[in-house]
């Protein structure tokens, strides 16, 4: 984690830094939700159609049980995402914590 703030520090603008170091404190343990958010926010501000970081913005939501939020964060890593797959997948870690409907197939 010391490298990836050490590369914020030496380029701010780093939205892959940023990501990088959001993706790290969601996999801590116990995680750092909060943290994890900020940095995804950060990369998304640097860069707003980074599937990834949409991804791991949702990751940090959802570890703060923030369901709905969550949710569209995974739509939009969907939306900017160049292969678009892993949206059930991903939604699929909401339905037992959120009533929500699975989405549909696409046909």
């Amino acid at each position: 984690m010391e490298v990836l703030r050490e590369a914020i520090r030496l380029d701010p603008e780093n939205s892959h830094a940023w990501d990088s170091l959001s993706w790290v404190l969601a996999y801590e343990t116990p995680p750092e939700a909060v943290e994890a958010e900020k940095a995804a926010r950060e990369a998304l501000r640097l860069q707003p159609t980074l599937p990834v970081a949409n991804y791991h913005l949702g990751r940090a939501l959802l570890l703060q049980g923030r369901y709905d939020e969550a949710s569209k964060s995974f739509e939009r890593e969907a939306e900017f995402s160049a292969r678009r797959t892993g949206i059930l997948e991903r939604h699929s870690l909401l339905w037992p914590k959120a009533t929500m409907t699975p989405p549909s197939p696409a046909c």
